[in-house]
């Protein structure tokens, strides 16, 4: 059994995007006041959130791109590429928007007397809190790999 180059990049972009939501986002702490660095991701920001009772776009994000990278592999292991295209569109929204907000708010934190709430146990001061760059490099290359097994399956049916 041959399986096609438009699956493998499809199946790879979910895969992709899945890990990206459960890879650390956030570092806070880092060893000030004898603190253990803690390290967040979409999925904890979106679990602590929903636990109390209230939602962000970082929550609505993991979950949205939970639910597309899961539509996505069902598409690419039913080589029905063309619907890769809306999952990949949606992820690109998904993924740009969350990545704007969360720099917005990082540049909010001018000094250590700036205090934001990232989850209800966690808050961020300029010198605890950090964006890691790689999670945002993983959610990218699953985007693009589903445009690209979207392109690649059109390609290949024409």
């Amino acid at each position: 059994m041959k399986v096609s180059e438009p699956k493998i990049v499809g199946v790879l972009g979910s895969c992709l995007l899945i890990a990206g939501v459960f890879t650390p986002l956030y570092i806070i702490g880092g060893g000030i006041d004898g603190v253990d660095p803690v390290l967040l991701s979409l999925f904890d920001e979106a679990i602590a959130k929903f636990s109390a009772g209230s939602t962000s776009t970082s929550s609505v994000t993991a979950v949205g791109l939970l639910l597309i990278a899961a539509l996505s592999l069902l598409f690419a292991l039913r080589n029905t590429y063309q619907y890769l295209w809306y999952t990949g569109g949606s992820a690109v929204l998904l993924v740009g928007t969350t990545y704007v907000n969360t720099s917005n708010w990082m540049e909010a934190l001018h000094d250590d007397t700036t205090r934001i709430s990232i989850v209800t146990d966690f808050v961020c001061y300029k010198s605890t809190c950090e964006l890691i760059d790689y999670t945002w490099m993983v959610l990218i290359l699953g985007t693009v790999f589903l445009l690209a097994s979207a392109a690649r399956g059109h390609v290949d049916r024409s």
